[in-house]
Parts: C-alpha cells; sequence; structure tokens
C-alpha cells in the first residue's frame, strides 16, 4: 500500500501491504521504501523488472535464491543505501547502479550479461571491477558512468581484467585526463571482441597534454559513437586514436550536445550553445582530416 504524499519528505511511504502476482514490471521512484518490503517485492511471482529510484528508507538490499525471478533490476539515487547483496539469482540478465559508493556483492548470477554501474568514487574502475568479478568472464554489454578522470599529468592508468565476451562498452570520460588515451588502450586490449564503443566526453576545458598511446589494433570494432565533442585538441586526439585502431571501422559518431548537462531541465546556456555550434564544425572537418575515413564514415548530429 502506498500512503499518501508526505510534502516533509518529499516522498510517498510504501508498506508491504501489496501483491503482484501478476506484476511483471514494477518502477517505484520518492518512495519511502525499506529492505524488508523491497525484498518482499522482490518475491512477487510474475516480477521481471524492478526499478527503485530515490527511495529515502532503502539502506540494505539482499536478493536470495532461485524464487526471485527478476531479469532486470535498477537501483538509481537511493542515497542512504550501503549494501547490495545478490546470490543465486540464474535469471538476473541486467543490473544498474546509480548512486553514492556502496558494498556491492555479487554471486551466481550466471546469465547477467549487462551491467551499468555510476559509482561518485575517486577510484572508481578498481572498486567496479573488484564488485564485478564475479561476472567479467560473461559480460556482453558495460556501461561505467563516472569520469575517468584524475586531472593530472602524472601516468596514473588502472589495470583492465580481461572481458573476453564484450561486444558494448560505454565509457564516460574526460579529455582533461592526460591519461586517457593510455586508459581506452588498456580497455581496447582487454576487449579483443568488442564491437561497439561510446563515449562520453566530460570536458572541463583544462588544456591538458594527453600522453601518447602506442598503437593497439583491434580488428573487431565496428561502431563508435562520440558524445559531447567539442572544439578542442584533445578530443581530437581520442577520436584520432580510436579511428587509427580501429581497422574495421564502419561507423563513426560524433555528437556534439551534450544530454547530461545541468540545462536539461530549461534553455541551454549561450555558451553551451556556442560551444556545441562549434563542436559541430569540427566534428564535420574530421571528415577529411582522420585517415582512412571519407564522408560516408563519419556523421555529426
Amino acid at each position: 500500500m502506498v500512503s499518501p504524499f508526505d510534502p516533509s519528505r518529499n516522498n510517498y511511504s510504501f508498506t508491504k501491504r501489496i501483491t503482484g502476482e501478476s506484476l511483471q514490471v514494477l518502477v517505484l521512484e520518492n518512495v519511502d521504501l525499506n529492505g524488508e518490503v523491497f525484498q518482499h517485492i522482490s518475491h512477487f511471482r510474475g516480477l521481471e523488472q524492478l526499478s527503485v529510484t530515490r527511495a529515502s528508507g532503502l539502506n540494505r538490499i539482499r536478493m536470495f535464491g532461485s524464487s526471485v525471478r527478476l531479469k532486470s533490476l535498477v537501483v538509481r539515487n537511493c542515497w542512504n543505501l550501503e549494501i547490495i547483496e545478490i546470490c543465486d539469482l540464474p535469471q538476473l540478465a541486467f543490473f544498474e547502479f546509480e548512486g553514492r559508493p556502496i558494498c556491492l556483492d555479487l554471486n551466481s548470477v550466471p546469465n547477467l550479461v549487462k551491467v551499468s554501474l555510476g559509482e561518485y568514487d575517486l577510484e572508481f574502475l578498481k572498486v567496479a571491477f573488484k564488485q564485478l568479478a564475479c561476472c567479467l568472464c560473461q559480460l556482453r554489454t558495460l556501461t561505467l558512468d563516472n569520469t575517468l578522470s584524475f586531472l593530472t599529468q602524472e601516468k596514473v592508468v588502472f589495470p583492465i581484467p580481461q572481458l573476453p565476451e564484450l561486444v558494448c562498452l560505454e565509457l564516460r570520460i574526460s579529455p582533461d585526463d592526460a591519461c586517457v588515451l593510455l586508459q581506452l588502450a588498456c580497455f581496447l586490449d582487454a576487449s579483443p571482441r568488442l564491437q561497439k564503443l561510446v563515449l562520453k566526453l566530460d570536458f572541463l576545458g583544462s588544456g591538458i597534454n594527453l600522453w601518447k598511446a602506442e598503437s593497439h589494433p583491434h580488428n573487431n570494432l565496428k561502431v563508435v559513437e562520440v558524445i559531447g565533442f567539442f572544439d578542442c585538441p584533445a578530443a581530437t586526439d581520442i577520436v584520432t586514436f580510436i579511428v587509427d585502431n580501429a581497422a574495421g571501422l564502419e561507423s563513426l559518431v560524433i555528437d556534439p550536445v551534450v544530454p547530461w548537462c545541468e540545462h536539461r531541465r530549461g534553455r541551454k546556456p549561450d555558451e553551451l550553445i556556442e560551444k556545441e555550434r562549434k563542436g559541430r564544425q569540427h566534428a564535420m572537418s574530421l571528415r577529411s582530416m582522420l585517415p582512412g575515413m571519407d564522408g560516408g564514415n563519419s556523421s555529426s548530429d
């Protein structure tokens, strides 16, 4: 049962007096949901997809056993959440988490092939791969939605474990990170079957010089999307590095629009509009500049 809206807490309360035997998809936002109620909901016999966003009362998620038939679990911005434990869920295929750093324990999830993580942690890569250790060998789609940036001239590169089945990778990176090319090279080496790469550029405009990376040829990478492209040398270096190393590249999409900026709730600032215009012009000019690419292979939205 959902109680009336409580303006003092900016959410609704959710109690255990609810059944959902025929419910397949459940999306909850701004609900005062605790761990006991969450566990009750997750055991709904027909439930396949569960999404929870901004559940203020949720501090622990425990999901065990084949009686939980979820195929998809999404947890976003539950700021009091400290622990997620998922074990022996044979049908779980997709898991997404976004929020502050937590203890994430995944075990016995044989069909988990698509994961999206966005944790606000300075050691995001190190933490993320430790949390996903049990399923790295089976992942086919991986999204790491946290800027992989240290804003330093020092060579700081995280080793990437092997991702033998990965075909789609989405990264949020920064042209302000001097090691961004070195880190991208590590991802290419670790993902021999990678076919699609999506790069979201998080740009602060520091004008930092990138460390050059050695050639890392990749024969299976066919589609590359670069989102948030701006007119700066570092962004151009990133695109050039990918094109130079993707021997079988079939499609390159360069999009100067930055969809995750604060303007999404209002009018875009004039400064951002101008940056996007310049980014679009520069993206068009790359058609003739990039080796092995012509007007039919590179596009800009």
